[in-house]
């Protein structure tokens, strides 16, 4: 995976997406640990920020979605307590509501920032926006890479090419890469391979630059987005 690359991991059920994409942000602590993650083929993957939104994503139900992002920003975002004391700490404070808001518009959020997570009948999200609700608030930290679990799955096809669209554009302004596990079948992103004009003009035609196809009991496959394309 390259720095700004766009790489989608496919497969059947029960194949491996899940389990390769844990082991590359570094959340696989279990089994038998063999060799190391490197970045840019020197650093630790400690060394950089790495998000990581899946379909079990676990966020207090209860909380408004301006405060899932404010709460994702207070507690992930490095806080400055050096020369500067109290104003340098309100300026952060400043800098990560603005990045807040920035990531609440891009996604299409602003009209339900006031309304709660939690499933019901009033004042609640729909499953869509609660998938983004669960990505933005990893695009809050910044992330240099950012995985996505499968979080498509069920979203609408049109809603899961806008947000791509947005992921896009955001992913060559901060040159941050993008790697979602997309199943083989049951995912709208399957029937939207091309989205051509919704993305940003910098982008190619393809959804992703690259492809990694898993299959059990098989070696995996490594390609551009048009030879391994289901």
């Amino acid at each position: 995976m390259f720095h700004g690359q766009f790489s989608a991991v496919m497969g059947p059920p029960s194949c491996g997406k899940t389990t390769l994409l844990r082991i590359l942000a570094g959340r696989a602590h279990y089994g038998v640990q063999v060799g190391a993650l490197r970045v840019h083929c020197e650093g630790s993957a400690a060394d950089i920020t790495v998000g990581f939104a899946s379909q079990e994503t676990a966020i207090l139900p209860r909380l408004t979605v301006l405060e899932i992002f404010q709460h994702s920003a207070a507690i992930r975002l490095p806080v400055d307590y050096s020369s500067g004391g109290r104003a340098k700490l309100v300026k952060r404070r400043e800098e990560r509501q603005g990045l807040v808001e920035e990531v609440i518009s891009e996604l299409g959020l602003s009209e339900v920032r006031q309304r709660i997570h939690a499933n019901n009948k009033i004042g609640g999200i729909s499953h869509s926006q609660k998938q983004v609700v669960s990505i933005g608030r990893e695009l809050v930290t910044n992330p240099t890479l950012l995985f996505l679990d499968e979080v498509l799955t069920g979203m609408t096809a049109a809603a899961c090419v806008d947000l791509m669209a947005v992921l896009s554009t955001r992913q060559y302004a901060h040159g941050s890469s993008l790697a979602p596990s997309v199943p083989l079948h049951g995912s709208p992103l399957t029937s939207f391979h091309p989205i051509h004009s919704h993305v940003a003009s910098q982008r190619k035609s393809q959804l992703w630059d690259a492809s990694f196809g898993l299959r059990r009991d098989s070696a995996p496959q490594v390609g551009d987005s048009d030879a391994l394309a289901p």
